[in-house]
């Protein structure tokens, strides 16, 4: 009979090897000869894939606290959006 921990411990191993697989090519990492992917880097980018957490890289909304910040993602939609009502309304 299995315990717990023993199939956890499975999963999770079986979790950062799918993660180091996936992430092998994150921060820059195997894009050249140089750029080989170490373990160390590899393990540091498992649990943090994200390279910073700055206010220009992150969700607008927890730094700014405002309902008018937008992410990048949302400010293309609004603006396709504006451009597709602006063109429609000219006649042609």
């Amino acid at each position: 009979m299995k315990q717990a921990s023993d199939s956890s411990r499975a999963l999770r191993r079986h979790h950062s090897c799918r993660l180091k697989k996936a992430r092998r090519l994150y921060w820059g990492m195997g894009t050249g000869v140089e750029n080989v992917p170490d373990d160390r880097r590899l393990g540091i980018v498992i649990s943090t894939a994200a390279l910073c957490s700055c206010h220009m890289c992150g969700n607008p909304r927890r730094y700014w606290k405002t309902k008018d910040a937008l992410t990048v993602q949302e400010q293309r939609l609004f603006q396709d959006l504006l451009q597709d009502i602006e063109g429609k309304s000219q006649p042609s």
